[in-house]
């Protein structure tokens, strides 16, 4: 096995190269910056060299295909006796259990996807078993992997893949995203697997995608959520946040929005009690009730705090720059963000922004245990959860083109599968709208730092899962957490 074949302290070096680099100044430069930590994979025979945007990116051969991997994203392999080969590219760690990152990753190269369960972190793998190579990410799918739909090619980003595959706009996308239901939507994401590009799909995660097939297999879950007392799961949050820490400390310092919300200050109660360095942002959006609480949580906690003013414009070639770059990190689907823009002037080389993304999964936002006026039926349930209210007054057009959509998803993300009796409302926040429009937001901040989802692990999930009854969703879990790890805070 080649242990980390970029080690840490080159990896450091390049992220904080990359970073110093940025501030030179220049369009082009900017735009490179839209697919930091990025890869592209692309068949050997098919693609006789590499596109323009991957020259000088590190190389690696995986079977019949050549991987093309950010400067400053990070890479391992392993490679068992036969040949057979696991190579992940991202920032990746062992969630749950004690054994060694490489352990899993020679398992995973063996055929075997239980070690799934237990990685965490915001990465992409790709795996040799025989002649056949295929990918899966992280669990939340906070990595995006976007594939070609004829096979033979993938991609962290879909504006990335369709460059190499010359693949053009879809018009009938378009037309989507300008119909007025889908420009009423408080959070706007495509429905389904659908990017800008006909010929790009994103990979829903605990699927498995086959390279030369563009064939999708579905590995999780494995079996039945148990019912889980609140001091197990705890437990588990415990251990994941052990884990994490460990990973975080020697390569990152955390920056986490401070907001009054349960979530957040239940992240930074824990992350702080592990001993890990963090700085904290807030936005003026807030109400400002909630604004007040602010100051005397800083005072609390010690740590360094900057407002971002949503309103606030720079009439520099940075500034436009750093959005733009935001905007095809996107898929040219977000709109032109602002939040990477505000964040760069404090934004350091060894920053990480955490996303208290995954929450909603473990709360259950979309399980029919909590919604039960929702349909039975998968289509009409994922319709209804995806549309919202709009679907009550929503013209022929839309309905149809989201349930087109919709129906494809359930086919791509295997939901005719053994599902072990999940939730499919579980299923599809976590696969559709976290693996999404979550994943594609932490995609727009890569341009400024890298990013992770807090919480991203599927035994945690599936621990939450189990509390019985409505405990599960209600908000004082993560007060009981929060109380737990810093009762001041609970408090404030």
């Amino acid at each position: 096995m080649a242990e980390n074949a970029v080690s840490r302290a080159a990896s450091e070096a390049r992220r904080t190269q990359g970073i110093a680099d940025t501030h030179i100044g220049g369009q082009d430069m900017y735009e490179d910056l839209a697919y930091r930590f990025g890869f592209l994979c692309l068949d050997r025979v098919a693609s006789s060299e590499a596109p323009a945007l991957v020259q000088g990116w590190a190389l690696q051969r995986i079977g019949a295909y050549d991987l093309y991997v950010h400067p400053e994203a990070d890479v391992q392999t392993a490679t068992t006796a036969n040949g057979d080969q696991a190579v992940i590219v991202g920032d990746a760690f062992v969630a749950h259990g004690t054994r060694a990152l490489e352990e899993a990753l020679l398992d995973l190269a063996g055929g075997d996807r239980r070690p799934l369960e237990d990685l965490s972190g915001r990465f992409a793998l790709f795996l040799k078993t025989g002649g056949d190579v295929s990918v899966v990410n992280d669990p939340l799918g906070s990595q995006t992997v976007f594939y070609a739909r004829s096979g033979g090619a993938v991609g962290s980003h879909a504006a990335l893949l369709a460059r190499a595959l010359q693949a053009p706009r879809s018009r009938e996308v378009l037309r989507y995203m300008a119909l007025p239901e889908y420009k009423a939507r408080n959070t706007r994401f495509l429905p389904g697997d659908l990017t800008l590009y006909d010929e790009v799909a994103l990979l829903p995660p605990n699927n498995e995608l086959h390279l030369s097939t563009a064939k999708t297999r579905r590995y999780w879950p494995i079996s039945a959520t148990q019912e889980t007392a609140p001091e197990t799961a705890f437990a588990i949050w415990d251990e994941y946040f052990s884990h994490y820490a460990r990973f975080l400390i020697p390569r990152y310092r955390p920056v986490l929005g401070l907001t009054g919300g349960t979530d957040s200050r239940s992240v930074i109660a824990t992350l702080r009690s592990k001993g890990v360095d963090l700085r904290c942002e807030s936005w003026d959006t807030m109400h400002e009730a909630e604004k007040e609480r602010i100051g005397p949580m800083v005072e609390h906690l010690g740590v360094a705090h900057t407002w971002l003013d949503f309103t606030h414009r720079e009439d520099t070639d940075r500034f436009r720059g750093i959005r733009n770059a935001a905007k095809q990190a996107g898929g040219f689907t977000r709109g032109t963000p602002i939040v990477p823009a505000l964040m760069d002037a404090e934004a350091d080389a060894r920053d990480l922004f955490l996303f208290g993304h995954g929450s909603g999964v473990m709360r259950g936002s979309y399980s029919r245990l909590f919604k039960q006026w929702l349909p039975e039926d998968p289509l009409k349930r994922h319709y209804a959860l995806y549309a919202g209210a709009n679907r009550k007054s929503a013209s022929k057009e839309y309905e149809q083109f989201t349930l087109t959509a919709l129906k494809r998803f359930l086919g791509s993300a295997n939901y005719g599968a053994e599902l072990h009796h999940a939730d499919i409302g579980d299923l599809f926040y976590w696969e559709q709208r976290m693996a999404n429009w979550a994943a594609l937001q932490i995609s727009t901040i890569a341009v400024t730092m890298q990013a992770h989802a807090a919480l991203n692990s599927r035994r945690l999930y599936s621990a939450f899962w189990g509390i019985p009854g409505e405990a599960r969703s209600a908000k004082h879990l993560n007060m009981e957490i929060m109380r737990h790890y810093d009762p001041v805070l609970a408090e404030l």
